[in-house]
Formats: structure tokens, C-alpha cells, sequence
């Protein structure tokens, strides 16, 4: 060799994933020795003889360990060894050859054997050697053979490196349409007869008739300009090649680069073909002088830009551009797939919205901006929808606090600017509904919890009622208060919506816990509150000298002996109201409005009684009692609710938010 081939081979930039391009690279070499308009045939023998499993019998579980390529073309001329002799020279460069294939074979396997028979000065000459990274060119040897030899070359790669040509994409089903995939271009040329013929474990498969049988449509090539610079595109569909679309970059009419995911990329063509009554693989093939010119010095990428501007040439057209271009044409010709894709999506997402009412406001503001494939579960919609919702919500935060650092500037004419933004975006269709969502998701969440509730009050499969525990923990959780609790945890809105806008909430925790008294009694009452509020007793946000105590007691349906309930939370409020009351934050308060109790329980004929005749409750409903306790200190104001009132109760006040959402039944 005329130059170091190992220094060489270590700066050939070639991965174990791109094990195939030996493969590749020998096969393309076969099929451009034949001269022009013959017919072309090359042929690969793949060997296996390590096991890739347990099974010794099934060859297809087998390892490659070597491969056999042969030809019928020219052979190796005294021109074509020299130049196999010099690295990165090649007698082929109009076709876009490198030289470089030869170096893909020492990637991938140890040793090449070639034996070659080719015409010089009228006679046949027959030429061997043998080629490795350490020895380079060895045992040559040439010799004349009959003329009746046919010309041509059988290359035999052998002892395979380790980790390469390695798992099961080389099986021979996959290999068998690497390869297609690799080499559609051949095969599409309907002006040269073209095959590859492939034997694998024992089977030989014609790719030439496997392609006539998976060609489904093929137009092309259309051409077309990108920045003044001559484009084509091959479109290709095939029918159950088992092997992903993509967009294939070729340079001098072989594919350099097989790209998947900028086809992806164009979602709805995408989804289209993936939704097709029958499974279809799409190959757009992309040709152009400027690839031809651009494809790096070991054909495995393009040296061009990615974005514009990555170069100091601003005229130097990327691959950005291209993409955006090539994107077009594939939309064109897929475009009957895409009709029928979004006419399915249409009806998926109605379908959808349907059944997910609370995420209609972001689908009405954002349902053309939202990609999903129209078979798509209501797991993997919600996802995308959530995520769509989510970068709404993040550019609104981001306008708001553009405009609020406006809102402080000192100019007047900046403010009302200011202002007038402020309006436009938190009156803006996408703000709206972002609103509407969260309002609709809490009334969703209110129904849940009242049906939960509803089936609470069922007598269970053991013929016995809920204990008041499951009640309270439904209402909110027990052993807890406002330091570790969060206030989505809380449903206290189902005995008294102003139950929520507490300062402090202790539940189900002692006395003496409570961070807003000095107690020292270990009694529990099952929810305390304290709200604050100025002194008309009207509810404050702020921290007035002023609070509202609530007490809440549940007692298990149906159960007996509940008469103690009301003298449990006059205790409590004696408790509370004799005691050094501050806010959660430590201000001292004065609670001058009255205490405020709730009693949650069954309410029979005989209790009822009781509360009238012996406690002197009013009944304002059934299943509703009424007293206001007074004494010289303070004032004591009782509600007692049955469980069925007090759910009837909350299903009313929420009644209008249910029939507007669809789901008051």
C-alpha cells in the first residue's frame, strides 16, 4: 500500500451500528463493475456458524461469521488493484465512489479473499490475494485461465471482528431488508435490469422480484428547486417491508443517509401510513448536485450545516431548509393518507373530548396545534394535552410577569401600555381557557367526591355501615392540621363552602396540639377551624384582631347513643373560648362572633325528638336542626345534619356547575 492503512483505519469513522456497510459497500462495488446498460447481478452468501442462541439446529439463530459477494463484471483490471492499492483513490469517482469500502471490510472482518477474473490484451487473466489491516495486500498471485471463464469477482470477508454484524437486526429476515432498503435505488431503475440475489440459511431470495412484489406506488422523480438549487424526490411505498419510512439523502444515486426521524417529524404524514388498512413503508429518495458535491470523504454523512447561520456563508444552504422543502413535497404526494388521517382524528378527539370534559377548554383554544395519532388511547391524548396545557400556562406566566415589571414604570404613557397588555392576555382565548379548565377539573372532582360520598352512606357487604372515619378522611384527612395538610386535600366544602377559607384547621388531633391555643387536654375534637374575620363578622383575608371558631363532629351512620354529640362539641367550644386564642401566624385575637358547630350523623324519630323536646333544637328540614345556644360569655350556634341532608345539600349548591358540565346524573 502507498500510504499507512492502520493509521487509516483508526481514523475511519465507522460504528459497530454501521456493521451493514461492509455489506453494503461490497454489494454496491459489485453491481458498478458491469459495464453500462447490462444486466447486473450481484450475489451474497451469508454464513453462520456461531450460535446467537441455544438452538443448534435453527440457523436463523445464528451469528454471521462470514460473507461471500460475487459478480459477473469486470473484474480487477490492472487499473482497478492499483487503485485498490492506494487508499481514498478510486477509478469510479463519477459515481460517487470513495474508496472507502475496503475499509468498511477490515472494520468488520479480520481477512478478504478475492479472486478475480478479468480480459486483458484479449486474453483472461485470473488474480488473487488476500487483504488485512497488518499485512495489506498479501499472496497476490495472477495467472492466465481459459477464455472460457466468465469475467468477474468473488470477495470472501471472513473472520468477523467481535462485536460486529452481532444480534438479532442481522438476522436474515432483517439483514434481507437492510439491504433492500440500502440498495432501492438499483432496483427502482427500471432502465438497467438490476438484482441481488441473497443466500441465507439455505434460502435464496431474488430482491429484484421481493421489490416488484413490495412496490405499491412509485412516482418520480419530481423535480423541483430549493434556493435556486436542482432538487428530486423518488416517492416509494411499499408494502410490508417491515422497516421504518424515512427520508433517504443520496449522493451520486446511492443512499448516504437513511433519516427516520425527520419523517417522523412531519407527524400527520406520519400517523397517516401507521393508520393505513395495510401496513406500508414509505421511502422518499432526495437527489441533488449540491449532495453529490457535499457527502463527507466516508459517505456516512453530509458535510452541510444543520441551521442557518452555523457558518460564517449565510448563502450556504442547510439541511433546515431542505427538510422544510423536502417536508412539502412528502405532504403532496401523501396527501390522500393525511385526508383520511385527520378525518379519524377529527372523530377521535370529539370521542375524547367527550369523555374528558374537563380538558374541552385547552382542545377548543388548541385542537389544530395538538399532533396525535388518531388511534391514539385516551392515556396517550391526555398526555399530549396535559403538555400542550402546560406550555400555555408557562407562556402566559412569562407574558404576565413581562408586563407586571411594566406596570412599575415610571412613565405613564409605559403603564397604560402596560395595562392594556395586562388585559389582552388575561382576556385572551387560551387564558380563558386555562381558567375554565381548572374551575372544570374542581367540579369534576367535587361530583367524584360526592359520589364517594353517596356510596359511603350504603351498607357495605359485611351488612354493616361505614365507620366515621372513612367519612372524616373523605371530608379531609384525619390526624392532621394546617401545617401537614394541603388544601386540594380538603372537601370541607361539602359541610359548609366557608369551612375552606379557614386560617387554621386541626383534624381529628388533641387539644392541647393545636397550634393556635395553650391547652393542655388530650381530647379530639374531629375538625376545628378557625377563620378570621373583622368585627361586623364578615370573612377577612387578612389578619384582623378577630376569629370564628367551627366545630365539626361526625358519628358513624346509623348508629345508636349519638345523643352525647351535642354536649361533646359544647364542651369543646367552652374549651376553645375560655382559652388564649391567636392566628395561625401568632396574633393575638379576639373571637367576639359566635362559636359555629356542625353535628353529621343519622337522625331518627327518637333523636330528633330528643333535640327538640330536650335541647330545644328547631327543625328547619327534614333531616336538619337548628339551635343557637347562648350564654353569658359567649354564643354557641349548632347545625345537626343527617348524612343523606347533607349530601342532598351539597349536590344542590353544586347543581348548576354539574348540568353545565353534562354530569349531573
Amino acid at each position: 500500500m502507498q500510504s499507512n492503512l492502520e493509521g487509516r483505519l483508526r481514523n475511519f469513522k465507522f460504528e459497530k451500528r454501521d456493521s451493514n456497510y461492509a455489506i453494503f459497500e461490497s454489494i454496491v462495488n459489485a453491481l458498478q463493475s458491469y459495464p453500462a446498460d447490462s444486466v447486473k447481478v450481484a450475489k451474497v452468501a451469508v454464513i453462520r456458524d456461531d450460535p446467537l442462541s441455544a438452538n443448534k439446529e435453527d440457523l436463523t439463530d445464528k451469528e454471521i461469521s462470514s460473507i461471500v459477494i460475487s459478480d459477473n463484471g469486470k473484474g480487477f483490471t490492472d487499473e482497478n488493484f492499483k487503485a485498490f492499492k492506494t487508499l481514498d483513490e478510486t477509478t469510479k469517482p463519477k459515481l460517487g465512489c470513495k474508496g472507502i469500502g475496503r475499509l468498511a471490510w477490515l472494520k468488520v472482518f479480520q481477512l478478504a479473499t478475492v479472486k478475480s477474473v478479468f480480459v486483458k490484451d484479449c486474453d483472461k487473466y485470473q488474480r488473487t490475494f488476500k487483504f488485512s489491516a497488518n499485512k495489506e495486500v498479501f499472496d497476490e498471485q495472477l495467472e492466465k485461465v481459459d477464455e472460457n471463464l466468465p469475467t468477474g469477482t468473488v470477495v470472501v470477508l471472513s473472520m468477523r471482528q467481535r462485536g460486529f454484524l452481532e444480534g438479532i437486526q442481522y438476522s436474515p429476515e432483517r439483514l434481507k431488508t437492510a439491504i433492500l432498503s440500502h440498495c432501492v435505488k438499483y432496483l427502482l431503475n427500471e432502465k438497467e435490469k438490476t438484482d441481488i440475489q441473497i443466500t441465507d440459511t439455505g434460502e435464496t431470495t431474488s430482491l429484484a422480484e421481493e421489490f416488484k412484489k413490495l412496490q405499491e406506488q412509485a412516482i418520480g422523480p419530481v423535480i423541483f428547486k430549493i434556493s435556486g438549487i436542482d432538487f428530486s424526490v423518488s416517492h416509494l411505498l411499499l408494502k410490508d417491508l417491515k422497516s421504518p419510512s424515512r427520508l433517504a439523502w443520496c449522493a451520486n444515486g446511492r443512499v448516504v443517509v437513511d433519516d427516520e426521524k425527520s419523517f417522523k417529524e412531519i407527524p400527520e404524514a406520519s400517523f397517516s401510513l401507521s393508520n393505513s388498512d395495510r401496513p406500508l413503508t414509505y421511502i422518499c429518495l432526495i437527489e441533488s448536485p449540491y449532495l453529490d458535491q457535499a457527502v463527507n470523504p466516508d459517505r456516512t454523512g453530509f458535510m452541510i450545516p444543520q441551521e442557518k447561520g452555523e457558518l460564517d456563508d449565510e448563502d450556504v444552504l442547510d439541511f433546515a431548509t431542505m427538510k422544510t422543502e423536502v417536508s412539502s413535497q412528502v405532504e403532496n404526494f401523501l396527501q390522500p393518507f393525511i385526508e383520511e388521517e385527520r378525518r379519524a382524528r377529527v372523530n377521535t378527539l370529539e370521542k375524547f373530548e367527550q369523555d374528558n370534559p374537563t380538558l374541552k377548554h385547552v382542545l377548543d383554544v388548541c385542537k389544530d396545534e395538538i399532533q396525535i395519532n388518531s388511534r391514539a388511547s385516551d392515556a396517550e391524548i391526555r398526555k399530549v394535552v396535559r403538555k400542550k396545557e402546560a406550555e400555555i400556562k408557562d407562556q402566559l406566566e412569562e407574558d404576565l410577569n413581562a408586563v407586571k415589571k411594566d406596570l412599575n414604570n415610571p412613565v405613564l404613557e409605559k403603564v397604560e401600555e402596560a395595562v392594556d397588555r395586562f388585559y389582552k392576555i388575561i382576556m385572551s382565548s387560551k387564558s380563558i381557557a386555562i381558567g375554565r379548565t381548572a374551575l372544570t377539573e374542581y367540579v369534576v372532582r367535587r361530583k367524584a367526591i360526592l359520589k364517594c360520598f353517596e356510596k359511603a352512606l350504603e351498607i357495605g357487604d359485611n351488612g354493616k355501615y361505614q365507620k366515621e372515619d372513612f367519612i372524616h378522611n373523605l371530608i379531609i384527612p384525619m390526624r392532621c392540621d394546617s401545617s401537614t395538610m394541603y388544601f386540594d386535600e380538603a372537601n370541607l366544602w361539602v359541610i359548609d363552602d366557608r369551612l375552606a377559607f379557614h386560617n387554621y384547621l386541626a383534624s381529628d388531633i388533641k387539644l392541647k396540639q393545636f397550634k393556635i391555643s395553650e391547652l393542655d387536654d388530650d381530647k379530639r375534637p374531629d375538625i376545628a377551624t378557625l377563620s378570621l374575620c373583622n368585627y361586623s363578622g364578615a370573612m377577612s383575608v387578612g389578619d384582623d384582631p378577630a376569629g370564628r371558631i367551627e366545630i365539626v363532629e361526625f358519628k358513624r351512620p346509623m348508629r345508636d347513643n349519638i345523643k352525647e354529640a351535642f354536649q361533646q362539641v359544647l364542651d369543646y367550644a367552652i374549651k376553645l373560648h375560655d382559652s388564649k386564642i391567636t392566628s395561625y401566624k401568632g396574633r393575638q385575637l379576639n373571637c367576639l362572633g359566635p362559636i359555629f358547630g356542625y353535628i353529621v350523623c343519622d337522625i331518627d324519630k327518637d333523636f330528633e325528638n330528643y333535640l327538640i323536646n330536650r335541647e330545644e333544637f328547631k327543625k328547619v328540614d327534614t333531616g336538619f336542626l337548628y339551635k343557637a345556644h347562648k350564654t353569658e360569655q359567649f354564643s354557641l350556634v349548632v347545625e345537626v345534619l343527617s348524612y343523606d341532608y347533607l349530601l342532598k345539600r351539597a349536590e344542590q349548591r353544586n347543581q348548576a356547575f354539574f348540568k353545565l358540565l353534562g354530569i349531573a346524573s
